[in-house]
């Protein structure tokens, strides 16, 4: 059948986080390229996390998107293609890794590995062509085309992979969409023109979206659930960079020190922050010590937080998002090693380190986001993060290293999960039962705990 209209959209991007497509290939990078050596995000990979995100919603993905069944060998083609999104203002980015044994807790033996990245601030174009039947096709692409993006613009929708450590957040500078109806003349005259040259005369409109504006297409199954929590550091965060032979400017002078903490580039300045699978590493060991409290099973954990048993990938629910660091105050701190036969100093053992803190009322925030599971343990997978992160809040969980010299304890000012919120006060989080912004909050929080309490029981 001869298809009548043609819908055209775009969107420019700016990433918020930053982005891996390819492997461990430290010589080559590894990062994906077209032709010209430029970095992409390939159309596959736009397709594939576009498809994945709508079919948690009331979408007609099979007609729109597609589908196939491998083992009768049939299957439709989508009605939209997408096109390689190639990367501007790009800047490589360095990070460890360490490979963890989800059987006993520990690292891997040899199991330290760097991986690289595009990083923050990185623009790119998310540009798809539709070739549709009728006008209610048109009006259907029209509102996929918006709800695409206001998953982009609210994170929900992410590119490429390590999403669960926040990688592949964008966020939506403008958008610019055109049907055209094959029917009439001038139309065909432009679509024959060709679709990049339809797609480069498109004008943009800025993106102005309401937060509080409900999705297009409400979610059939799967819910979001997303934690803040904002708070100080008070006694000083290191979260060690790797560098071998850091320097680090002291007044007017250069020192070199020991350790300094994890630094990015955004626009050509240079910001600390603590990388979000530093986040989620903390939530998840903490998590693992309530579930090994109350006897929950270690399957549940790996359904929650992901892992790979017996060598299957499972994938996690649970996504932490890069935190920055604003105007932090930096300090280097002395340490020695003691030998701990003999009481005295090693010989040589002198470190010093960069200390980051806040001052001036300025606070962090760190962002987690749970994903309704296919295993029925949605409520208690949010005890678990809010377990996490309210104790990281009142200083009992640390982040980083330092935590038997007191660094990574944090003081938390407030905790938001999704449109409510309650306060720290007097080192426990305070649900004001006349406030509405919290009074809800503890009856869901209670509900949550109560999966807990039934291992327990």
């Amino acid at each position: 059948m001869k298809k009548q209209y043609v819908f055209y959209g775009k969107g420019k991007i700016r990433l918020a986080s930053f982005l891996h497509i390819g492997g461990e290939d430290e010589s080559s990078l590894n990062l994906v390229t077209d032709g010209g050596g430029q970095y992409i995000l390939p159309a596959t990979s736009i397709s594939g996390s576009v498809k994945a995100y709508f079919r948690k919603k009331s979408f007609d993905t099979e007609h729109y998107l597609g589908w196939t069944d491998e083992e009768q060998g049939a299957g439709t083609d989508s009605k939209i293609y997408y096109y390689d999104a190639v990367c501007s203002h790009v800047q490589l980015e360095e990070r460890n890794g360490i490979r963890m044994d989800a059987a006993h807790g520990v690292a891997e033996e040899n199991g330290l590995f760097k991986q690289y990245f595009i990083g923050q601030g990185m623009e790119t174009e998310i540009c798809f062509q539709a070739f549709l039947d009728s006008e209610a096709e048109c009006n259907d692409v029209q509102l996929f085309y918006t709800e695409l993006f206001a998953g982009i613009q609210k994170g929900s929708l992410s590119f490429g992979a390590m999403k669960n450590n926040g990688a592949g957040i964008f966020q939506v500078i403008e958008t610019g969409s055109k049907i055209l109806n094959l029917a009439d003349k001038k139309d065909f005259l432009i679509y024959l023109s060709g679709v990049n040259n339809v797609l480069r005369l498109l004008s943009y409109e800025s993106w102005i979206k309401s937060e509080n504006e409900q999705p297009v297409f409400a979610s059939a199954e799967k819910g979001i659930t997303e934690f803040e929590l904002t708070a100080e550091i008070p006694d000083g965060l290191i979260i060690k960079s790797g560098e071998i032979s850091p320097r680090i400017r002291v007044g007017n002078d250069i020192r070199k020190v020991n350790a300094v903490n994890v630094t990015k580039e955004i626009d050509g300045s240079s910001c600390y922050y603590i990388p979000g699978s530093t986040i989620k590493g903390t939530v998840r060991g903490y998590a693992q010590k309530v579930c090994n409290t109350f006897g929950i099973p270690e399957e549940v954990m790996v359904q929650i937080f992901g892992g790979t048993p017996d060598r299957k990938v499972n994938r996690g629910y649970v996504k932490a998002h890069d935190v920055l660091v604003p105007q932090p105050q930096t300090t280097v701190y002395n340490r020695i090693k003691i030998d701990r036969w003999l009481g005295s100093v090693i010989k040589g053992a002198k470190m010093e380190q960069e200390v980051i803190s806040t001052q001036n009322g300025n606070a962090i925030k760190i962002r987690v986001v749970t994903e309704e599971t296919e295993n029925q343990n949605s409520k208690l997978m949010n005890a678990l993060v809010y377990l996490a992160l309210r104790d990281i809040g009142l200083g009992l969980v640390t982040i980083g290293s330092g935590s038997s010299v007191g660094l990574g304890r944090l003081k938390g000012k407030e905790l938001r999960i999704g449109n409510y919120k309650a306060d720290f006060e007097n080192m426990q989080i305070v649900f004001d039962e006349k406030e509405p912004t919290s009074a809800p909050l503890k009856a869901i929080v209670e509900e949550w705990l109560q999966e807990v309490a039934c291992y327990a029981n």
